[in-house]
């Protein structure tokens, strides 16, 4: 994956570079426009546009959703300290993370020991 220094979701829809990396970048910090915390090549304008067209219900688009936890996550965590298991648990976070945006997916969420991505979604 490829981090580009403008922002891809608002270049492909809109053709207004949204610089979110490099010193260009700095002109938008004060209206809250950075990158986005979903996918690296993404700014805060397209995480709050995607988390919109998500909460309507009647768009019907064909997407691949990825679910994905820790195997003996609950023995795990009784067995070892929790600086430990916190440790593992970001480590898992960050490794799924890379995985999903070298294949332009965006992370949903983190849910306990579970990455939610979804692959496929238009930023129309």
């Amino acid at each position: 994956m490829k981090n580009t220094m403008i922002c891809q979701g608002c270049w492909e829809q809109m053709h207004v570079p949204i610089f979110i990396r490099g010193p260009l970048s700095l002109f938008y910090r004060p209206f809250g426009i950075k990158r986005s915390q979903i996918h690296p090549n993404l700014c805060t304008i397209c995480e709050s546009n995607f988390t919109k067209v998500k909460k309507q219900n009647r768009i019907s688009i064909t997407t691949t959703i990825l679910f994905a936890d820790l195997r003996g996550y609950t023995n795990l965590s009784q067995t070892i300290e929790s600086e430990v298991m916190n440790l593992i648990l970001h480590r898992f976070y960050d490794q799924c993370s890379e995985a999903i945006w070298e294949s332009d997916g965006i992370v949903n969420k983190f849910i306990g020991d579970a990455v939610f991505a979804i692959f496929n979604f238009p930023l129309v």
